[in-house]
């Protein structure tokens, strides 16, 4: 029975690469990157203190600490945790505004990987909404701005699956390779080279090439971090700032698959990507085998395995690589439903799509305006601020004092302040569960800016304890420091 399906699914690949080659002339995809590089470029000028995001912020830190042979950051508490392929990728830019262009390009990319894979798998048509729908998806925007590693881990995943219907599995097996040195959740995805023709051994190499991501990562923090097991303290960490337990394999699934798709993301519509996967796989079951199925499948087994070794509190954009995949079925559903409600009617299809379409668009502009009054308008007013307090604190702050600041901000002000370690720069989050010791010089504080209430508490208590002077002040954000605190003016001379 495994060799059927092991052929079935070779079978299932040889027709698609049969199937692509009447799309060689195909002018779309290059239509569809430079739309949606449009889109990120707009998105930069909309949003654009969103670069300077605490991640890409990281990278930066630890290249230029690996330059200087030091591991400063060993043990660092709620620092980010280095992303050996973005690290050495984007942290020698050293300048968040060329790793947007560099991730606006991979973002572009994905829109063009997602229509090749549709035009595959469903036909032009559907392929061309799903691009088209992307460009709605708020988190695609957002993530592009930040150079967020979810968004690369969504573009080798993607690339892998366009491999594997290609029917390049020396490719794939690279492009998981990659997504596995940004997070190693996608590992269990090698699973997928082991199908298919082929001989044998050439199939456990693919497999095996992935692997190679866990030895790669592990020297990677060991270089960065002095040690091979730091981030599993990070887990850790996190899971208690934020006051919760390690989420259970079930909550996870219930988690990704209906907390984020079903209740929060695709609200009105997500019965209609239901239908869409239900009809795609009735009309060939041997599409059960498929990478476009099977992948994403196992990505959420690589979280699955998360939640089984160490505590883990997760974010709906770990799993943004569902919602893209689960957008496509929704979209093959509203074209497969306005094809069978109006079977030889054209006008009468396009209707019914639109009608359908409207509602994918609705909560798409919702969850947009809702995340943006919530978080990126907040965001941009509190990095404005904490770029203006980076230019007094280069000026007034004299060597050697500490500041207190968000955690959000902390690698920003590391980077720009040229702070190797974080015992200059000290977050509140870390304060507040282990003690503040003694009054840090300088705060920053930023109201909206705190991870945990109690961090928030610490600062306050200690503003009003400590008899801090305001240096800087947007009416709501603050940079204050003790009377004493700042370099000492040399006194005017009597000479002469």
């Amino acid at each position: 029975m495994a060799r059927q399906m092991l052929k079935n699914l070779a079978m299932l690949d040889d027709r698609e690469v049969i199937g692509a080659r009447h799309h060689s002339l195909d002018l779309w995809p290059v239509l569809l990157f430079v739309v949606h590089l449009a889109q990120g470029l707009a998105f930069s000028r909309l949003y654009p203190e969103h670069l300077f995001d605490p991640d890409i912020l990281s990278y930066f830190v630890y290249f230029r600490n690996w330059l200087e042979s030091t591991t400063a950051l060993h043990g660092a508490a709620f620092f980010n945790q280095p992303k050996p392929l973005l690290v050495f990728g984007l942290g020698p830019l050293g300048d968040a505004t060329l790793a947007f262009y560099c991730t606006a390009v991979a973002s572009a990319a994905l829109g063009t990987l997602v229509y090749l894979i549709g035009r595959r798998a469903f036909g032009q048509a559907t392929a061309i909404l799903w691009s088209l729908l992307l460009l709605l998806d708020p988190q695609k925007g957002f993530l592009t701005l930040k150079s967020s590693a979810d968004l690369y881990l969504t573009v080798f995943l993607f690339a892998a699956i366009f491999f594997l219907l290609a029917g390049r599995r020396g490719a794939a097996s690279v492009a998981l390779l990659f997504s596995a040195l940004v997070k190693p959740v996608t590992i269990p995805c090698a699973a997928v080279l082991l199908a298919g023709n082929g001989s044998r051994r050439r199939r456990w190499v693919y497999a095996a090439i992935p692997l190679l991501a866990l030895p790669l990562t592990m020297l990677a923090n060991v270089v960065l971090l002095g040690s091979a097991l730091d981030p599993g303290q990070y887990l850790r960490e996190f899971a208690m700032l934020r006051d919760g337990d390690s989420i259970q394999p079930a909550e996870l699934v219930h988690f990704a698959l209906w907390t984020q798709l079903v209740k929060t993301r695709f609200v009105s519509t997500a019965p209609l990507g239901i239908v869409g996967l239900f009809i795609w796989v009735a009309r060939d079951r041997r599409r059960l085998e498929s990478p476009l199925l099977v992948i994403p499948l196992l990505f959420l087994g690589g979280y699955l395995t998360l939640t089984a070794v160490t505590v883990y509190m997760p974010f709906f954009r770990f799993f943004w690589p569902l919602e893209v995949w689960f957008l496509g079925f929704l979209t093959y559903g509203i074209v497969e439903i306005a094809q069978r409600l109006a079977v030889g009617h054209r006008w009468g299809q396009a209707a019914v799509a639109s009608v359908l379409l409207f509602f994918v668009v609705d909560d798409s502009v919702v969850k947009h305006l809702s995340y943006r009054d919530h978080f990126a308008l907040p965001m941009e007013a509190n990095m404005a601020f904490v770029n203006s307090s980076r230019a007094v604190l280069a000026t007034q702050r004299a060597a050697g004092e500490h500041v207190l600041v968000p955690l959000a901000f902390q690698p920003y002000l590391m980077w720009e302040l040229d702070a190797r370690g974080p015992a200059e720069i000290a977050t509140a989050e870390q304060a507040a569960l282990h003690g503040s010791g003694t009054f840090p010089e300088w705060i920053l504080h930023v109201p909206r800016g705190y991870v945990s209430q109690r961090a928030q508490d610490l600062v306050t208590q200690l503003i009003h304890d400590g008899g801090y002077e305001v240096r800087l002040t947007d009416g709501q954000a603050s940079l204050l420091a003790l009377p004493s605190a700042g370099r000492v003016e040399p006194a005017p001379s009597d000479a002469g």
